[in-house]
């Protein structure tokens, strides 16, 4: 019935270590799935894109005019994480007979690993959790996170839906500041 593509890195620390290949393994894991759909219409394709295809720093919330300040000469200065979402949502829109689903996940909330994360939340975490100070930049970040419940309902409604090809932004209700998060 669905096939969620989960591929990819949560860890940002990860993400840069290994970014060569981001683009490689989204590329063939993606073309393997839409080659699937193309021979079975009737099945959904989630797939799990990121805030990051937005190209942005997120100064402040991402919208959809961000995407039309892209300059294409310049791809070169972002993260090969954040052009290959980009690169995939791009090739999904001119797929417009399939089912796919372009869900963009901006911050995830897991308990299991979180102080082992190299995200932000996590950072902050590992360090109060071991009594070490933590120590940043002063620049202003924003952040969103949902759970495994809101995400887990998200898909389940996703799934209802007949035939549908789009771009979905998955947030909580409020987006939290960096500073707000280390008060």
């Amino acid at each position: 019935d669905a096939i969620i593509n989960f591929i990819g890195k949560g860890d940002p620390q990860k993400l840069k270590n290994n970014s060569d290949n981001n683009l490689i393994i989204n590329d063939l894991y993606d073309n393997k799935i839409l080659s699937y759909i193309s021979l079975n219409k009737s099945t959904k394709y989630i797939y799990l894109s990121s805030g990051a295809c937005y190209l942005s720093e997120f100064e402040v919330p991402a919208n959809e005019k961000d995407f039309l300040n892209i300059n294409f000469q310049q791809l070169e200065n972002h993260d090969v994480y954040s052009v290959s979402k980009f690169l995939s949502e791009v090739k999904h829109r001119k797929l417009q007979h399939l089912n796919i689903i372009d869900l963009r996940i901006f911050g995830y909330v897991q308990t299991l690993n979180i102080l082992s994360e190299g995200s932000l939340l996590g950072s902050v975490f590992s360090a109060s959790h071991s009594g070490l100070d933590f120590l940043t930049t002063s620049s202003h970040l924003m952040r969103d996170y949902i759970n495994s419940k809101l995400f887990y309902e998200a898909v389940e409604c996703l799934l209802s839906v007949p035939n549908i090809n789009c771009a979905l932004d998955l947030y909580s209700k409020e987006a939290i500041s960096k500073s707000e998060i280390l008060d």
